[in-house]
């Protein structure tokens, strides 16, 4: 009889100390009411919904676009089917992991200009188009001072990788003293090379022993990069 009082005061014990672990007494994980689980299922189903909003249908071929909008679906119905908080975070996760390894359309050489000619403007001119800050050069180092040249104009042009894919593009500026920028294209971004400006009298592709044209290489030595604006 003894040793079923023991049982019994180790079970309350072990009840209990499992009730303060929980947080409540609800029989819901994470300390949540059945009532706030849906409301944070909710929460997550609109936070996947707001994620696909912000992709253009346009980076996408038509075959992977139906696929992202399965993905965002199936994904809706894992966090609905999830019996707690992680479960429902877990959901989430993995629906915006596949979407992001869902694979963007190359775009074609025209494309990139349109948005790169969009992109540089943005850079180097205001809206009323007067210059902005990036678009003021040094030039010479004369008489202990800096030289300063400010874009008037640009052109830009695509380079091709070895498989024909768009993947580098040069800048080039008028007055022709600020010289070229080269640049290189990674999914959705555009990046401009930060190179010696008091060495820009000739082409930096070929400065750098590359070949301008349809054949050339990656730059070395070059000092970063910097992104074009979004």
């Amino acid at each position: 009889m003894k040793n079923l009082h023991v049982l019994g005061l180790a079970i309350l014990v072990f009840t209990g100390f499992f009730t303060a672990c929980t947080g409540d007494d609800t029989g819901i994980p994470d300390g949540l009411t059945a009532e706030e689980l849906e409301a944070y299922k909710e929460d997550a189903k609109a936070n996947l919904a707001a994620y696909v909003e912000t992709l253009d249908p346009n980076d996408y071929s038509e075959e992977n676009w139906a696929a992202i909008e399965g993905i965002a679906n199936r994904g809706k119905e894992n966090i609905d089917t999830a019996v707690d908080k992680q479960g429902v975070d877990s959901a989430l996760a993995a629906a915006k992991d596949e979407i992001g390894q869902t694979g963007l359309r190359e775009k074609t050489e025209a494309e990139h200009l349109e948005i790169l000619r969009e992109k540089l403007h943005r850079r180097y001119f205001k809206d009323d188009g007067t210059p902005a800050s990036h678009a003021v050069f040094q030039d010479q180092y004369i008489d202990g001072k800096w030289v300063y040249v400010t874009v008037e104009s640009f052109d830009v042009e695509i380079l091709l990788s070895f498989d024909g894919i768009p993947e580098y593009f040069l800048v080039t500026y008028k007055p022709f003293a600020i010289g070229h920028t080269p640049g290189i294209i990674i999914g959705n971004e555009y990046l401009l090379f930060v190179i010696n400006r008091r060495d820009h009298s000739n082409n930096p592709f070929e400065e750098n022993g590359i070949e301008k044209g349809n054949r050339f290489y990656m730059f070395p030595g070059l000092g970063g990069v910097t992104g074009l604006p979004q």
